[in-house]
């Protein structure tokens, strides 16, 4: 969108080819053209890679047959609630992760900002995957929110996933649930109606088993009607 936002009008890509975790593969006036990872938009032009600006943010390179045409850079800004967000559930005893595909400098620089001391960069989708899968097998349950396309294999994997209403059409199909307000007051929310919905089950199932223990001997025995 932060690109299609400074876009002449009237330009149309053809012969899309998305690759996740890598970028965009297109055809614009009969010229192809690609844009994401670096490595893998100049694959196209079969060129050494251009020296990147010293920039804060995701870079993301702009390729055609010829080279190298334009970085971009892209930079993310946190949530109004999402630092307090954080601080509530690390409160709650809830261990935080950030797993970013951005550089690990960019990462690091959002997680300071929201308070997240286990900041992941660099990460592709299946990097992403392979680490769920090591937290799940060092017992965690993960809930794993995201919005991209990047995200649904992990979306996919956790024991509990949550897509973002404005995310892509894949991560709300892996997700178990979709936050559609988009408040992310909302998770801590949701996660203590789940702990006092799961209480009164167990306290239900606590009752009928008293309840149980003591009605069916005493029916047996002939002091109640069954």
């Amino acid at each position: 969108h932060a690109i299609l936002a400074k876009a002449p009008s009237g330009l149309a890509a053809e012969s899309i080819v998305a690759q996740p975790g890598m970028g965009i593969e297109g055809r614009v006036d009969g010229q192809l053209y690609r844009i994401g990872h670096a490595e893998y938009a100049m694959q196209l032009a079969q060129k050494p890679l251009p020296a990147a600006p010293d920039e804060h943010g995701t870079l993301v390179l702009l390729a055609g047959e010829s080279g190298a045409l334009a970085w971009l850079v892209l930079r993310d800004s946190a949530r109004d609630e999402a630092a307090d967000v954080v601080a509530e559930l690390q409160a709650r005893g809830i261990q935080i992760s950030l797993l970013s595909g951005d550089r690990q400098e960019e990462a690091d620089r959002m997680g300071a900002q929201l308070g997240i001391r286990q900041v992941f960069g660099n990460l592709r989708p299946h990097d992403k995957l392979e680490l769920l899968r090591k937290f799940q097998q060092q017992g965690d349950v993960t809930l794993m929110v995201g919005d991209g396309v990047n995200d649904a294999p992990v979306l996919a994997q956790a024991q509990v996933s949550l897509a973002m209403g404005h995310g892509t059409q894949l991560a709300q199909a892996s997700a178990d649930m979709i936050l559609l307000s988009e408040n992310l007051r909302h998770i801590p929310e949701g996660l203590q109606v789940a702990r006092r919905t799961m209480r009164i089950i167990h306290e239900n199932l606590a009752w009928a088993l008293g309840y149980n223990l003591i009605a069916i001997p005493a029916a047996a025995a002939g002091f109640v009607p069954p």
